[in-house]
């Protein structure tokens, strides 16, 4: 992760586990499941640095440079089995990813990679945990059975599940509670809300959140070479924010302006549209803070004095309401182009307020969630 030796195990112990990874025996609980993926999910060394850099606990499979080698085919069928069965997010990269375009190597994280066989990897708060290297008489290449005994025994499920559309409408048909999160992968808010509060939440056993990556979905699309939306994918991102109660063209109760991620939604399911079946939510930063005479106030936020009484989850809450409230210099961040200035709330300095938000909603919502996808 005895014998009656005395003394002598405790000389032999550091030799024999210093260069393990971690302990062998401590199970690793994963951050993510999928129901949108049915096969790995593959990603270059980029992607696998921000995951590492993010602190993620994950699971990743390091193909051999040749995807026709007979031992990655039966092996990749066993991932493939497992995710469509265990819902289990799965990484894939290529031997060739650990390479530039000279040939120099790049990092592989403490990963023992090999051209020709393929290497599985756990990684743990974006350390490796565990590695098992492709061997013929290792029955997890070679048998499902074998392979989920291995996870079982490695790993605990994880609480929050990527989902697609058909996967949320399943929700709502379901009329049961359930905790939905809309983020996008490229957000910066939600970047920072994955990378630093979820690490520290804790979630009840069997308790989940389902995570619509707005990014994945199909209504988001980029005029080419930019950040931008192009001008009709802009125009469904809107209809997307109303129609599930991001803004508050539905459902000024639970919707915010015109919408924003990360929002955090408890749902049941009604005979309605999606925006009646919000029950209560949560967003997470996306405050506005507007200066004057040097004074700098929150003159904009989800949670305003008119929106107290529809939060259920805020009675041990200190600071309720952030709209109206005044910050410090240091609390904000103050850039000048062309001639205006622009102030902002400076991540690390809001999440001391949002973090007690966001707590107080996912112990609330979660608590009544009964649905199970």
């Amino acid at each position: 992760m005895r014998k009656k030796l005395f003394v002598l195990p405790l000389l032999i112990a550091p030799l024999i586990l210093g260069g393990c990874p971690s302990n062998p025996y401590e199970k690793v609980h994963i951050d993510y499941g999928t129901y949108q993926d049915e096969s790995l999910r593959v990603i270059n060394h980029a992607e696998m640095d921000e995951l590492i850099s993010n602190k993620r606990s994950f699971v990743i499979a390091i193909s051999p440079e040749a995807n026709n080698c007979l031992c990655w085919h039966d092996f990749k069928a066993i991932l493939n089995d497992y995710i469509q069965n265990e819902h289990v997010l799965i990484y894939e990269i290529n031997y060739k990813s650990f390479f530039d375009t000279a040939g120099n190597q790049l990092d592989t994280h403490g990963v023992e990679i090999h051209k020709s066989e393929e290497t599985f990897a756990i990684f743990k708060e974006g350390k490796l945990a565990k590695q098992e290297i492709y061997n013929a008489n290792n029955a997890m290449f070679k048998q499902k059975e074998k392979f989920k005994e291995y996870m079982d025994n490695n790993i605990t499920m994880p609480n929050m599940y990527y989902i697609d559309l058909i996967d949320l409408k399943a929700i709502s048909d379901s009329k049961q509670e359930a905790v939905i999160y809309f983020g996008r992968g490229n957000c910066p808010d939600c970047q920072y809300v994955e990378k630093n509060f979820f690490p520290t939440y804790k979630f009840a056993e069997n308790k989940r959140m389902y995570v619509v990556d707005c990014e994945t979905i199909g209504v988001r699309e980029y005029q080419e070479g930019t950040s931008a939306l192009t001008p009709e994918s802009q125009e469904r991102w809107n209809q997307f924010k109303d129609m599930y109660g991001l803004s508050n063209k539905y459902n000024e109760d639970f919707g915010y302006n015109t919408g924003y991620v990360p929002t955090f939604q408890l749902i049941k399911g009604n005979t309605g549209s999606y925006a009646s079946d919000i029950l209560s939510a949560s967003v997470y930063f996306n405050d506005t803070v507007t200066m004057e005479n040097d004074a700098y106030t929150i003159s904009d936020s989800f949670y305003s004095e008119e929106r107290l009484s529809k939060l259920q989850y805020l009675d041990n809450v200190e600071t309720k309401v952030l709209k109206g409230k005044g910050l410090t210099r240091d609390e904000v961040s103050v850039n000048e182009y062309g001639g205006k200035y622009y102030v902002s709330f400076i991540k690390e300095k809001a999440a001391k307020y949002h973090d007690p938000l966001l707590k107080a909603f996912l112990d609330y919502a979660l608590e009544k969630s009964t649905f199970i996808l």
